[in-house]
């Protein structure tokens, strides 16, 4: 093979090279534009699973509740401080599930318990339940004082049973249908007998 066949072969081969390239460049593009596309409800439910968000959340408890899955405890305290003064029941399912995922910060617990404390919801109940047991004083002390302000509120809140229903026997109205047993008598003072009004009249 001479030089102007070599040089033909390279600029096939470059040809080639050029539309593999391309097709290369074009399914990359297509392969991320599709993941960045699926991956758009996937982190989207991802940081409403790591943020503690919930579909009844006012705005202000759900940003709260993003602060909330924060890896530094100081933000995570402070947005309990925010939902202590927001003081919205809405925050008590974020507050519980992150009682739950941070149980050995003590910090965290003792200043999220009083919160649920205020907030008197019973659904915080079976989480301060657990924190009455294998951890620190403080935190147990909190557990429990909470638990005692917010159980007699439940039961006051507690729906009762429906009152048996009353029977109208009462209210029933008399019947005018049947006549007394003996009408007309007339009783007259000194006189032994009862005289009828057909008697009289003969």
């Amino acid at each position: 093979m001479d030089a102007t066949d070599w040089a033909h072969l390279i600029r096939e081969n470059l040809f080639s090279l050029e539309i593999g390239g391309l097709l290369i460049v074009v399914v990359w593009l297509v392969v991320t534009a599709l993941l960045e596309e699926a991956a758009g409800p996937v982190c989207r439910w991802w940081k409403a699973h790591s943020a503690f968000a919930d579909a009844e959340q006012t705005p202000c408890v759900r940003k709260c509740a993003e602060r909330l899955a924060s890896r530094r405890s100081a933000t995570r305290i402070e947005a309990v401080r925010i939902l202590g003064l927001l003081d919205d029941p809405t925050a008590v399912p974020a507050l519980t599930r992150a009682l739950e995922r941070y149980d050995k910060d003590a910090r965290f617990l003792e200043a999220a318990i009083p919160v649920l404390a205020q907030l008197g919801d019973a659904r915080a109940l079976p989480a301060l339940r657990r924190l009455t047991t294998d951890h620190s004083y403080a935190v147990m002390q909190a557990a429990r004082q909470a638990i005692a302000a917010i159980e007699p509120k439940s039961v006051l809140l507690r729906s009762s049973a429906s009152p048996a229903t009353i029977s109208d026997t009462l209210l029933r109205p008399v019947s005018t249908s049947a006549p007394p047993a003996e009408p007309y008598i007339l009783l007259r003072p000194g006189v032994s007998s009862a005289i009828s009004p057909t008697s009289s009249e003969s």
